[in-house]
């Protein structure tokens, strides 16, 4: 069986995305991105010229034998696009399908043609979130610098990568760290670390965690939507926001920290009502545990994301599941707010 191509895709907005122009591939010939990796989606940025950027992950043995990661660019709002190769090599994304694994491309606007990629790798660990840098838009990058600074071969992952450039040009990345849980694993307790890097210093700052304590796992962190992270660097502060499970909910929390002083300061911003399924898996009827009053929505995907059951105005708790087999994410819509979750159908 030969396995379909996958394309990432641009799309340009230049009236504040109001509309959107014809979107177009973003890979192209010698520089595709393949079938081996599903979804493989880029991320972009702007340099401080409205130069575009976006990389992302390629892998197809008749253009080399080694995966790439793949910085395409546009002067000219994508009617046009060069490639160059950020990487090449073995070393390169991890194999746990559980991580969040996409890496993160971000544009110095003080200093055009400055970006800045930080990406996970298995090259010493089970996953570690490592950083590359150029100078010249992408035509020569630094070597590959490991961010994260546990002790090298603890075999605690690392994933979740965000991060973002201030007005000098000194960088912050953040992740979802899992150095001091019991155990291995992505299902492990973890934390949000930081770790800064000034305008040409050779490295980062000793990285230090920002979420104030352990978070264990929750299932609910794996429904679409519902794990996230974002910083933002302004002047000398950061300001990270993350979906938390610490008080046995689903909450949003909001770090603001100066670099000089990284003390934590959380503040809550955000709650959703979260709910379970049971029995799960199951073979036949599946029961919602959601006390909400009158109708309401409910879609159902598998796993390649197509909706398999759509129904506008469910009433009741109970869904006949006895058709399906494999694992579904069930999404709830509810004055205006959704809820998610994951199940299992075995026949």
């Amino acid at each position: 069986m030969v396995l379909a191509p996958y394309h990432p895709y641009l799309s340009v907005s230049v009236d504040g995305g109001q509309t959107f122009l014809n979107p177009r591939h973003l890979d192209t010939l010698n520089f595709l991105a393949g079938a081996t990796i599903p979804q493989p989606m880029p991320s972009p940025a702007v340099d401080g010229n409205g130069r575009l950027y976006a990389i992302y992950p390629s892998y197809l043995n008749t253009q080399s034998l080694y995966p790439r990661h793949v910085l395409a660019y546009t002067n000219d709002q994508g009617n046009s696009l060069d490639h160059l190769i950020a990487y090449q090599g073995v070393n390169i994304g991890v194999s746990n399908s559980q991580l969040k694994r996409a890496g993160k491309l971000m544009a110095d606007e003080s200093h055009p043609g400055h970006l800045a990629y930080c990406f996970l790798c298995e090259l010493n660990d089970a996953s570690d979130v490592y950083f590359m840098e150029t100078n010249d838009g992408g035509s020569t990058w630094s070597t590959m610098q490991r961010v994260n600074q546990d002790p090298i071969g603890n075999n605690r992952i690392q994933d979740l990568v965000w991060g973002d450039f201030n007005e000098q040009g000194n960088l912050v990345i953040t992740w979802r760290d899992r150095r001091n849980a019991p155990g291995d694993g992505y299902n492990q307790p973890s934390e949000v670390y930081a770790a800064t890097k000034a305008y040409g210093a050779s490295g980062f700052t000793q990285d230090y965690p920002i979420t104030s304590q352990g978070i264990p796992h929750d299932t609910i962190l794996e429904a679409s939507g519902n794990d996230f992270m974002s910083v933002v660097y302004v002047g000398d502060s950061c300001y990270a926001v993350w979906g938390d499970v610490r008080s046995g909910t689903l909450k949003i929390y909001l770090n603001k920290w100066h670099v000089g002083n990284p003390q934590n300061n959380l503040f809550l911003i955000g709650e959703e009502f979260s709910f379970n399924v049971y029995p799960n898996p199951s073979s036949d009827k599946l029961t919602i545990n959601l006390p909400l009053e009158g109708p309401f929505s409910i879609n159902i995907f598998d796993e390649m994301g197509k909706l398999v059951f759509d129904e506008p105005s469910f009433i009741g708790n109970t869904i006949d599941i006895a058709k399906f087999k494999g694992t579904y994410s069930l999404e709830i819509f509810y004055q205006g707010k959704t809820y998610s979750t994951k199940f299992k159908a075995a026949k």
